[in-house]
């Protein structure tokens, strides 16, 4: 009996990686935690999913990076859709009308937050609110959360409770 046969199948989308869709698939309603060590790659992780789901499954995404403004955050994610480099390197870069295709590709795919203004959760899950409305967002990102503001708290785990019950309730 291998693991997959004694876990129930979900209904969730396809991460993208054939491996790791044995373990987990992206399941819409639900709420995913991605944590682990500072600079081990969880953001272009998660990055690498949104534009797996985008173009396998069409899916529009917002985007409330508090530490990838979207200067660098665009050409992180053109490069994940043309799997070529924005940037000079030993593999040879995208062309220009790539690019312009990638652009447009992320643009229609993507929304990202101002994150400069007020960044309460809830101020976020307004936001996010309005992109499922207008735009028919179906993901949200927040990256890393410990920007948020967690406003008046008696304690840190009390706050991060409420603000995941809140993030889980929006998600459903």
């Amino acid at each position: 009996l291998s693991l997959h046969d004694a876990l129930p199948i979900c209904s969730g989308e396809s991460t993208g990686f054939a491996e790791l869709d044995e373990l987990y698939t992206v399941v819409p309603g639900q709420l995913t935690v991605v944590t682990g060590y500072p600079s081990s790659g969880k953001s272009n992780f998660v990055d690498q999913l949104m534009v797996n789901l985008a173009r396998d499954r069409d899916w529009k995404f917002a985007i409330c990076s508090f530490e990838n403004p979207p200067s660098l955050h665009i050409p992180k994610l053109c490069e994940m859709y043309l799997k070529k480099p924005f940037y000079e390197g030993p593999t040879p870069r995208m062309k220009k009308f790539e690019l312009t295709q990638a652009m447009q590709w992320v643009s229609e795919h993507f929304i990202m937050f101002d994150t400069l203004v007020e960044s309460t959760i809830d101020s976020i899950l307004d936001r996010a609110q309005s992109a499922v409305a207008q735009l028919g967002v179906r993901g949200l990102v927040i990256d890393p959360y410990n920007f948020i503001d967690l406003q008046n708290t008696t304690t840190e785990t009390d706050a991060i409770s409420r603000m995941l019950t809140k993030v889980q309730a929006f998600a459903k």
